[in-house]
């Protein structure tokens, strides 16, 4: 179930073949939408006038608002399990499954023009896909997938960004309203805070941010616009962070007597 954006009506979703429309606070629907087999989810567009609905007839259909029959049809070859709409409006993105958790049908989410019936990309995955939702700024958007990740797509494109792993199915996903970070939920009993902004940095840029935002290197570290890649052995070691294994994995690289020893097997 889900407000519109005004807060004054609610949509429903039912295993009884139908969506509801209801205004807030009364026991009497406005309108009913009908599908040919269970309603999974049931969605508003940001301005209200329109309803997106999910089925387990392979189909997501876009509605006016307290109209009963639908604008448009999203055909899908398996169940869709859910749909949401762009923030401004103007797309749909659904995310599809087989028939059963453990049938991975399509393993897709699709990306359509509102009202259109040929999808504009198809994002896959290795398994079953259980959700999809985009970025507040409506420029990317993130799956959850029973091949135990979460993958981060810019909109219209094929080809993931970034990929998010768990050690269990993952159920869900979504955006921090700024859009700086990921939340995912798996089977495997966690939830996992993401920052988006890792997946874009290089190397460098990556142990920087890592050894001075998230381990807080001390007053003994050389200046926080040194490059840590660049700098000696030696300096290196005044690069001194909270968790000493951290530090020496990530933040150090390795010094010249461990990379010569690594070549031989040698420990210490």
């Amino acid at each position: 179930a889900a407000f519109s954006p005004d807060g004054r009506r609610i949509v429903t979703a039912s295993w009884d073949n139908t969506a509801r429309l209801w205004q807030a606070g009364t026991e009497t629907p406005l309108a009913t939408m009908r599908h040919d087999e269970d309603v999974n989810s049931a969605a508003f567009s940001p301005d209200g006038r329109r309803i997106v609905t999910a089925s387990w007839d392979n189909t997501s259909r876009l509605w006016q608002t307290g109209a009963e029959t639908p604008l448009a049809t999203m055909r899908h070859h398996d169940v869709v399990n859910s749909a949401a709409f762009s923030p401004d409006g103007r797309r749909i993105v659904t995310a599809s499954r087989g028939i059963y958790y453990f049938m991975d049908g399509t393993k897709t989410a699709s990306l359509w023009e509102a009202g259109s019936a040929t999808p504009l990309a198809t994002m896959r995955h290795d398994r079953a896909v259980f959700s999809a939702a985009f970025s507040p700024d409506g420029r990317r958007i993130v799956t959850a997938s029973f091949d135990k990740t979460a993958r981060l797509w810019q909109a219209g494109s094929e080809t993931p960004l970034a990929t998010m792993r768990h050690d269990g199915l993952v159920f869900s996903a979504a955006f921090r309203p700024d859009g700086r970070r990921i939340v995912t939920a798996s089977v495997d009993n966690t939830a996992r805070l993401w920052d988006t902004g890792f997946f874009f940095l290089d190397g460098p840029k990556l142990i920087n941010t890592i050894c001075r935002e998230i381990l807080n290197v001390d007053i003994n570290a050389p200046p926080r616009n040194t490059d840590l890649s660049r700098l000696t052995d030696a300096e290196l070691q005044m690069a001194a962070v909270i968790n000493p294994n951290t530090e020496r994995d990530v933040c150090r690289p390795p010094t010249r007597w461990q990379r010569f020893a690594s070549m031989f097997g040698i420990g210490g």
